[in-house]
């Protein structure tokens, strides 16, 4: 009995010194430590819980375009389903991507890839049935899709260029003007 009380001490006496030289370091971390400034990495701010990256020029401006676009989607197609023919809005209402962005990410800002659809519609047709929902979307607008094949052909997959980022600014600015957005 003697020996097992011996090396419990022991091992209570280990952890104590461990956790001793351990904040000890952290202290010594801590005060040493420095700012580390690079232009390469994005600026960050620490909260409680996580760290959040700041959105970079490219990033926020492409989620700005994004928002623009489904408000174009929202007036051209007047908040209607265009499967059901039922009037949409707020949390019912989504802009559904013809071409989904998983297959180019590029045409996720095009408003002709868009197109509004009711949740039920959106979840439980057009997911559930992409085959038969893309072939009614050609029978509904060949000329929109014949444009978008075009442009998935001629623009890269993944990278968009400012200047393209320009262009389609123009294209929803145009949008904007016809259909009494501006």
């Amino acid at each position: 009995m003697d020996s097992i009380e011996k090396n419990k001490q022991y091992k209570e006496n280990k952890k104590l010194e461990k956790s001793k030289t351990k904040t000890k370091e952290k202290i010594v971390k801590a005060r040493t430590k420095k700012p580390i400034v690079s232009k390469s990495k994005p600026i960050t701010r620490k909260t409680k819980t996580k760290v959040v990256k700041k959105k970079t020029s490219t990033k926020l401006r492409k989620s700005k375009l994004l928002k623009r676009a489904k408000q174009v989607v929202y007036a051209r197609d007047k908040n209607i389903c265009q499967h059901c023919w039922v009037s949409c809005s707020w949390s019912n209402r989504h802009a559904s991507h013809v071409i989904p962005v998983s297959a180019t990410w590029r045409l996720a800002l095009y408003p002709l890839n868009m197109k509004v659809m009711c949740y039920h519609c959106h979840m439980n047709w057009w997911h559930k049935n992409p085959i038969e929902a893309s072939e009614r979307f050609k029978w509904k607008f060949p000329e929109r899709i014949d444009e978008l094949k075009r442009l998935q052909l001629s623009l890269p997959m993944w990278t968009i260029t400012p200047t393209e980022l320009d262009v389609i600014e123009n294209m929803i600015n145009e949008f904007e003007v016809l259909y009494w957005l501006a």
